[in-house]
């Protein structure tokens, strides 16, 4: 059996259309592939400012960020 580290991937946007959506946070976490434990010190957060103005999304092609995804 391979017990190689696994590597849990994160990502959150302000919609469901993968082309028109604006990333908002990505983060990972690293476990031990035999133990099933989190590594100490291998969690990665960053956010990501979205565009707010709708003027500007509609022009860069971008769906506005809504307040349901707020």
């Amino acid at each position: 059996m391979n017990y190689q580290d696994i590597i849990f991937l994160d990502f959150e946007t302000t919609g469901v259309n993968p082309h028109r959506c604006q990333p908002t946070q990505f983060a990972a976490v690293a476990i031990n592939g035999r133990k099933l434990e989190i590594h100490e010190d291998s969690l990665f957060e960053s956010l990501i400012q979205p565009v707010w103005d709708e003027d500007e999304c509609l022009k860069l092609g971008l769906d506005p960020v809504t307040d349901e995804v707020l």
